[in-house]
């Protein structure tokens, strides 16, 4: 990796970072310079259209990362059930240790919320992200013999558990919300 493809990973990982502690209008450009240790104007250089620029290539970083990490994680499970079930214990586990600064990606849930209003960038990336998530589990549920029409609807389902199991597990500091996740998958895809 060549010294400005570098810097401007910092940069991104630092903002993804602090996006993720404090959100978008708490992080400021001063602090995202610092912290990253990047010069000052590289930051406008490799991200000229500022803060939302970085958020927007936040979000896509983070999208890409963890769609691979799902598509892959899922890859060995032919069970429906021990697939989606697994993957909600381990995802959990991500959730519950506070990462060290440039392995979490950005905060989808909270940009979308914080900034939909007021930035059709940053609301249509973080579309776009739970709809390539979505496209992945859907895609898995299909492999292993749900019905399209099912695996369309559990897919959404599923996006809405991880969104409402890290609200939960995160505010109230326990694993305890996808724990019960877990336990309900059968359920859901009815076996």
């Amino acid at each position: 990796m060549s010294d400005q493809d570098n810097t401007r990973d910092k940069i991104l990982k630092t903002s993804a970072h602090l996006f993720r502690r404090q959100g978008y209008h708490a992080t400021g450009l001063n602090q995202i310079i610092k912290e990253s240790g990047a010069p000052k104007g590289s930051l406008y250089y490799y991200f000229p259209s500022g803060k939302e620029e970085l958020a927007v290539e936040s979000v896509s970083m983070t999208k890409d990362k963890v769609r691979e990490y799902i598509k892959a994680f899922l890859e060995p499970y032919s069970d429906p059930v021990e697939a989606i079930q697994t993957f909600f214990i381990e995802f959990q586990k991500y959730v519950n240790h506070c990462p060290k600064e440039g392995d979490d990606g950005a905060p989808i849930g909270l940009l979308a919320l914080e900034t939909s209003e007021m930035s059709d960038k940053l609301k249509n990336v973080c579309d776009q992200t739970y709809t390539e998530w979505q496209a992945v589990f859907k895609q898995k549920l299909i492999d292993c013999g749900v019905s399209e029409d099912k695996a369309a609807d559990m897919s959404l389902v599923i996006m809405m558990l991880i969104e409402g199991g890290v609200t939960l597990s995160t505010t109230n500091n326990t694993r305890q919300p996808f724990e019960v996740i877990s336990k309900q998958i059968p359920l859901l895809l009815n076996k």
